[in-house]
C-alpha cells in the first residue's frame, strides 16, 4: 500500500552544513516516521545563490530550481518561488506539507498549499512570523517585549534596523495573519510561546487547530544519556559548561562576565560549540584563565561533556520557544542556570530542578554559581527533583505528529479540502501565480501610459461603474489581481497626502503620485487598481514613471530610482461609487497589487481619505 506523501519545508537542512536545533529536530522527525509516510524535504539554499532544492525520502536532492536576485529576509512575497512550490506540490503529489520555517521562503505558502487541497500543519520554532528579527532582538540589541509594545514603537525599530519605511511590520503581520488562517493545524513548542504569538496576533492564535507539543530529548543524545554521576569531591572546582551556539544572543556577554568576576574563586567554565565572531574577538582582548574554548562538538559526544559539569548555563535574552538543549543538560545530571525569559522560565522550576536569573544580568549569575559552589549538597538536592517528566520522548512524539497526519489525510477531511479548494482555487491561482490568463496578461502589457487606457473587469456591475462604458481608451477582460506585500506608498491624491478624515475635492480630475518598489526584473508600469467596495467591480490605470532618486536612496538600491509614478485621469472613466486604491506592478504574467492606500468616493465630487 503506497504511503501517503508529506512535504517538510525547512529554512535549512543538515545537508546544507548547518546543524542545529531544527535540522536536528527534523531529521529525527523523518527518521521516525519514514515508514508510515513518504517524506519529502523542500529548504532554501543560499550558499550559493538563491535557490530551493527538494529531496526525496532518501535525502537525494531530485531537484534544485534557482532564482533571481539575491534573497531579501525582508521579501513578503516572491511570484517565482510561489510558482516554484504550487509545481512541486503537483509534480510530486504532495498530500500534507509540514512547515518547520518559512525563512526563505514567501509567507503565502501555506496559502496556495491550501488552493491545491494539501492539508497543512506549522510548527513555529522561533518568532519569525512575529518579526523579521526572529528572536525579537531590537535595534538597542535588546529583547523587545513584543507583545506588550505599542505597534509604532515597532515600526520604529523595523526602520532603524532595516531601512524599510513606516507600516512595514504592519503590513507583514496582515500577511502572517492571512498564513495562519490557511493552515490545518499550528504547533506551538510551549505555552509561553503561543502566548507570545497570542499577544501580537490575538484570538486566531487560541482557535481550535492551535496544539502545544514538547520538542523531544533526540535519540542520538538520550541512548548516551544518564543522571547517575558520583557526587562532585571535596574540594574541586565548580564545573560550568555552556553548549551549542555562543553568541551574543544566547547570553556570551554575561557568561564571559560572570567568568571574570569569579577568576578567583574555585569555578572553572567551558564553551562547548561555535562562538560567534564577535564574541571570540572579545575573548581573545581579555582572556580569561578560568575559561576554556573546546570548539564544535557533535551530538554524541554532548552527553558526555554535559556529565562531566555540574551546571549547565542558558542564558538567552530572548525567550526561546523551547530549548532542547535544556532537557539535555536535565537527562545527564547538570543541574541548570537559565534566563527566566519564554519557555526557560516556563519550564524550570525555581530552586527546585534549576535556577533562574534575570536575562544579561552578571551579576545576578555570579551570585548564584558563588553560592552553589559553596554548597557542595545543594546539586545532590536538585538533582533528586529531575525525572524524565521533564522532557519528551523522541518516539512519543513523533507518534503524536503521525496522529495529527492521520486525522489530516482521512477520506473525509481530504474531501472537505478539495471542495474548499475548488471554491477558491480561481483566487488563489491569480493570487499566488498559478493561473493567470496570459491573454489578461499580454493586454495589460501593451496598455499605453501615455493615452491613459483604462483596463476594467468584464464581470464588474454596470451600475457601479457608470454609464460611460467603452470606447477605444478602455479595454475590457476578465481579471484577477494577486497579494503583494510590498513597499510603496501613495504621497498625494489631487495635490495632497490621503489622511484619517475624508476630504474632498472639486472638479473630475483625479491625479495621484507615489512609489512603489520593483520587482526582481523590469516589470514595466505602474498600475493603480481601484476596487469598487459595494460589489467587487475593479479597475485599473497605468501611471507614467518618474525618476525617485529618494526612494533610491532610502532603500540602498539604485535601481528603485524608477520606482516612482503619476497618473491622471477623469474620475468619471473609473465609475462611481467608493473604491480602495491599491499599486500594483505586472511580473511573469501576475499582476500583484499591494493593500488599499486609500479610499477614493466618486460621484457628484470627489472624496478621499485613508482605508
Amino acid at each position: 500500500m503506497a504511503r501517503p506523501r508529506v512535504l517538510f519545508v525547512a529554512h535549512t537542512l543538515s545537508q546544507h552544513g548547518d546543524v542545529g536545533g531544527v535540522e536536528l529536530y527534523v531529521d529525527a522527525l523523518r527518521r521516525r516516521l519514514r515508514d508510515s509516510f513518504e517524506i519529502f524535504a523542500y529548504a532554501f539554499d543560499g550558499r550559493h545563490g538563491n535557490a530551493c532544492v527538494l529531496y526525496d525520502e532518501d535525502m537525494t536532492a531530485v531537484e534544485r530550481i534557482e532564482f533571481d536576485g539575491v534573497y531579501d529576509r525582508m521579501s513578503l512575497s516572491n511570484p517565482a518561488k510561489e510558482r516554484a512550490f504550487d509545481g512541486v506540490l503537483r509534480s510530486y503529489g504532495i498530500e500534507l506539507v509540514h512547515f518547520h520555517h518559512l525563512l526563505g521562503q514567501p509567507l503565502a505558502l501555506p496559502v496556495i498549499a491550501r488552493g491545491r487541497g494539501v492539508a497543512s500543519i506549522a510548527t513555529w520554532q522561533d518568532f519569525w512570523a512575529v518579526c523579521d528579527s526572529y528572536n525579537l532582538i531590537d535595534h538597542r540589541e535588546r529583547y523587545c517585549d513584543v507583545s506588550h509594545r505599542d505597534p509604532g514603537i515597532c515600526e520604529l525599530c523595523t526602520l532603524r534596523r532595516t531601512g524599510r519605511p513606516r507600516d512595514a511590520q504592519r503590513v507583514r503581520r496582515d500577511a502572517v495573519l492571512r498564513t495562519f488562517a490557511a493552515l490545518d493545524r499550528a504547533v506551538f513548542d510551549s505555552r509561553s510561546s503561543r502566548e507570545l504569538f497570542a499577544g501580537v496576533f490575538g484570538d486566531a492564535v487560541r482557535s481550535a487547530k492551535v496544539e502545544i507539543l514538547a520538542l523531544p530529548l533526540l535519540e542520538p543524545v538520550a541512548a548516551a544519556s544518564s543522571r547517575v554521576r558520583p557526587p562532585r569531591p571535596a574540594g574541586a572546582p565548580l564545573e560550568v559548561v555552556a553548549v551549542g551556539n555562543f553568541t551574543v544572543e544566547k547570553g556570551a556577554d554575561a557568561f564571559l562576565t560572570a567568568a571574570a568576576s569569579l577568576r578567583d574563586e574555585a569555578i572553572a567554565f567551558t564553551v562547548t560549540g561555535r562562538v560567534q565572531p564577535r564574541v571570540a574577538q572579545r575573548a581573545a582582548r581579555d582572556p580569561a584563565p578560568n575559561v576554556r574554548f573546546t570548539g564544535e562538538y557533535r551530538p554524541a559526544d554532548l552527553p558526555a561533556t554535559l556529565r562531566a559539569a555540574d551546571v549547565a548555563c542558558h542564558l538567552s535574552i530572548w525567550p526561546e520557544t523551547y530549548c532542547m538543549a535544556l532537557s539535555e543538560s536535565w537527562a545527564n545530571g547538570c543541574i541548570p542556570i537559565a534566563t527566566s525569559l519564554g519557555a526557560l522560565g516556563e519550564r524550570i522550576t525555581d530552586g527546585v530542578n534549576g535556577f533562574l536569573v534575570a536575562a544579561d544580568d552578571a551579576a545576578e549569575l555570579a551570585l548564584v554559581l558563588r553560592r552553589i559552589a559553596r554548597d557542595a549538597a545543594m546539586l545532590e538536592r536538585m538533582r533528586a527533583n529531575v525525572d524524565a517528566s521533564l522532557w519528551m520522548d523522541e518516539g512519543e512524539h513523533a507518534a503524536v505528529i503521525a496522529a495529527w497526519y492521520r486525522e489530516l489525510l482521512q477520506p473525509g477531511s481530504a474531501r472537505e479540502r478539495r471542495a474548499r479548494a475548488a471554491r477558491d482555487a480561481a483566487r488563489c491561482a491569480a493570487d499566488y501565480g498559478c493561473g493567470t490568463t496570459p491573454r489578461v496578461a499580454t493586454e495589460i502589457e501593451h496598455a499605453d501610459a501615455d493615452a491613459t487606457r483604462v483596463v476594467r473587469s468584464t464581470s464588474s456591475a454596470s451600475e457601479a461603474l457608470g454609464d460611460e462604458r467603452g470606447g477605444e481608451d478602455v479595454i475590457e477582460l476578465d481579471f484577477a489581481v494577486a497579494a503583494w506585500e510590498a513597499q510603496g506608498a501613495l504621497d498625494e491624491v489631487c495635490g495632497a497626502a490621503p489622511g484619517r478624515e475624508a476630504r474632498s475635492i472639486a472638479g473630475d480630475e483625479l491625479t495621484l503620485s507615489g512609489w512603489l518598489e520593483p520587482l526582481d526584473r523590469d516589470d514595466g508600469p505602474v498600475w493603480i487598481v481601484f476596487d469598487a467596495i459595494e460589489d467587487g467591480a475593479r479597475v485599473l490605470l497605468p501611471a507614467k514613471a518618474v525618476a525617485r532618486p529618494d526612494v533610491a536612496a532610502h532603500l540602498g538600491d539604485t535601481g528603485a530610482v524608477t520606482s516612482g509614478f503619476h497618473a491622471s485621469v477623469a474620475a468619471s472613466r473609473i465609475g462611481s461609487g467608493a473604491f480602495r486604491v491599491r499599486l500594483a506592478r505586472l511580473a511573469n504574467g501576475v499582476l500583484r497589487a499591494t493593500p488599499p492606500r486609500a479610499v477614493v468616493e466618486i460621484g457628484a465630487g470627489l472624496r478621499v481619505c485613508v482605508p
